[in-house]
């Protein structure tokens, strides 16, 4: 194989780091430039798409600039992004001791298992019902939504994080005289730590996938909110604006959490 073919192919046929962010920056560029001539006015209200329907990338920038000067944008952000905390943190308070109970107590699994492997199969739509009957419509509505859409993934991939740690570390732990709260403690929950963390990033981006129905409905603020306003206005330019948005926030969180994970969790 040459050293070209070298540089850009890595292990098991893997494209090499830069090679994969060339790709992912040229598709990124022609799927840009597409939109840009589509959208383009090429004379007086002439387009080959309307936009209202596809807005160019200028009315976007547009859109997003009227949403931060009415001040509209930047709580929107603020609110989404404190509920997500909330849920996430409350996701978390629960499901992870829940998973790590049914990942190494079989009676718990056992009791448990059929709730939750039930449970995640239902769509957290389907309790919108149920949530405005017991919580109303204020703020803990949407918080108990987003938890709901994220709690039952938390649980499973822990447990699976739990079984994961290799049967030799529960072994020595075991022969040394460990007592079933210190092998948890001291090898299962430690060893497990890098998973769970994993399972934090897949429920924040499952948060952010459902934050727009969580503030769809009854909501007077958070992203979700501008985008119903401005589609119910027919400003197509502020629902991308408001879309284009939680894609960023979800895709820099991500980062970020993956970020820790590389720095402190490295194991």
């Amino acid at each position: 194989m040459s050293n070209q073919k070298q540089r850009l192919i890595g292990a098991r046929g893997a494209l090499s780091r830069r090679a994969d962010t060339t790709l992912s920056l040229v598709a990124l560029g022609v799927a840009f430039l597409a939109w840009f001539l589509v959208t383009y006015e090429y004379a007086p209200e002439k387009r080959l798409v309307l936009g209202l329907f596809l807005p160019s990338p200028m009315d976007i920038v547009h859109g997003t600039q009227d949403l931060f000067r009415m001040g509209e944008m930047p709580g929107a952000i603020w609110v989404s992004l404190w509920r997500i905390a909330q849920a996430m943190f409350y996701t978390i308070l629960v499901g992870v001791p829940v998973g790590v109970l049914m990942g190494s107590v079989p009676v718990i699994d056992a009791l448990l298992r059929k709730f939750v492997d039930g449970f995640k199969s239902v769509p957290p739509t389907a309790f919108i019902g149920l949530i405005i009957l017991w919580f109303g419509i204020e703020e803990r509505s949407k918080t108990v939504f987003l938890f709901l859409g994220a709690i039952f993934y938390m649980i499973l991939m822990t447990k699976n994080a739990i079984r994961n740690v290799p049967e030799s570390y529960v072994t020595v732990a075991t022969d040394i005289g460990a007592s079933p709260l210190q092998l948890i403690r001291g090898v299962l929950f430690p060893g497990a730590l890098p998973q769970i963390w994993d399972a934090i990033i897949v429920c924040n981006g499952l948060m952010w996938t459902y934050i727009i129905l969580a503030e769809w409905v009854n909501a007077n603020s958070g992203l979700g909110h501008t985008i119903s306003i401005a589609s119910r206005l027919n400003r197509s330019d502020e629902v991308f604006a408001g879309v284009i948005a939680i894609a960023v926030i979800s895709a820099s969180t991500d980062w970020a959490l993956r970020a820790i994970r590389r720095r402190f969790l490295n194991w």
